[in-house]
């Protein structure tokens, strides 16, 4: 049978096609135009054949420095010297040769093609954003392992890998979103300060959540991955503990984070009302969802160090 044919390249698209549609419903304050949407599609797929080179790549050369622990038979089996060196070659393929590149590959997506975009104005737009590139990914690496291994291989990871893929954009997007919008609340509050409406102790601080819009998606895919490399009954009846758990707080997180959708500039209003309680903020929506000079001042011109 021809695997690399058109009707299992469709159906290794399909899973990824009815996952962004599913967030793009939930998209519900203000949709994000098509052309940006199927440009971060086109990118997540895009860079999965220069980073499957990488992969091959690092995975050589993680044979290599474990090649004296390992012994292959006849049928190509693979056989290592001790537990231990088994399980410390899984881990770092899991975690490095796997969960490192792919999602640092899919993060830097994310923050060079959004970070300044001027339709990135809500909060649910973070998540969007994220989930398109990752299905870009998952939907070229689904057809590679379809064509390589065909349908049965195309179903196990239409069910349990590309909802994966789903759930580590919905992590990534969720702190991404967080962290722009405490980044506009801090350039809001440099303003500010500038122009003497309020004194800055202590700025807000966005960085962390920026790392953590990588570092997550890393470590709970190298979880992930880990476990599939792992043959046991005990990790098997976990991966699929850790599937199903996948499916809930992925859908959950998507729900609710669309059910709270607001805009930036709003967001950035509270953070910094909650910040600042004694000063009086006023805030005007002039309906582009940025927090710029226009939208957020102080009602009180001049505002003391007793007030703050």
């Amino acid at each position: 049978m021809n695997y690399a044919s058109v009707e299992i390249s469709i159906a290794a698209v399909v899973p990824a096609l009815l996952l962004m549609a599913f967030v793009f419903i939930k998209d519900r304050a203000e949709k994000e135009p098509f052309g940006l949407l199927a440009l971060l599609f086109a990118a997540g797929g895009l860079v999965y054949m220069p980073l499957w080179f990488l992969e091959t790549k690092a995975g050589v050369l993680l044979d290599g420095m474990f090649s004296k622990y390992k012994t292959y038979t006849h049928e190509g089996a693979v056989h290592f010297s001790s537990e231990t060196a088994e399980t410390v070659y899984n881990l770092l393929f899991s975690f490095v040769v796997v969960a490192l590149l792919e999602e640092t590959v899919k993060w830097a997506v994310l923050y060079f093609m959004t970070r300044k975009n001027k339709n990135f104005n809500y909060m649910f737009d973070g998540i969007v954003y994220s989930v398109f590139i990752s299905m870009g990914f998952a939907a070229v690496e689904n057809i590679r392992y379809a064509w390589e291994a065909g349908w049965d291989t195309l179903l196990l990871r239409s069910i349990a890998s590309v909802p994966t893929h789903l759930f580590f954009g919905v992590i990534s997007g969720c702190c991404y979103t967080f962290w722009h919008t405490r980044y506009i609340a801090k350039q809001k509050e440099a303003e500010l300060a500038k122009d003497n409406k309020i004194t800055v102790k202590k700025p807000f601080k966005s960085g962390g959540l920026l790392l953590l819009s990588w570092l997550v998606p890393v470590l709970l895919h190298g979880i992930f991955s880990s476990v599939m490399e792992f043959s046991s009954t005990t990790l098997t009846l976990g991966f699929y503990v850790i599937t199903t758990a996948i499916y809930l707080v992925c859908f959950i997180a998507i729900d609710r984070m669309s059910d709270t959708d607001s805009a930036n500039n709003r967001s950035v209003f509270s953070l910094l009302s909650k910040k600042y309680p004694d000063v009086k903020f006023a805030f005007v929506d002039d309906g582009d969802g940025i927090a710029d000079n226009d939208d957020i001042t102080v009602e009180n011109d001049e505002v003391s160090d007793d007030e703050l």
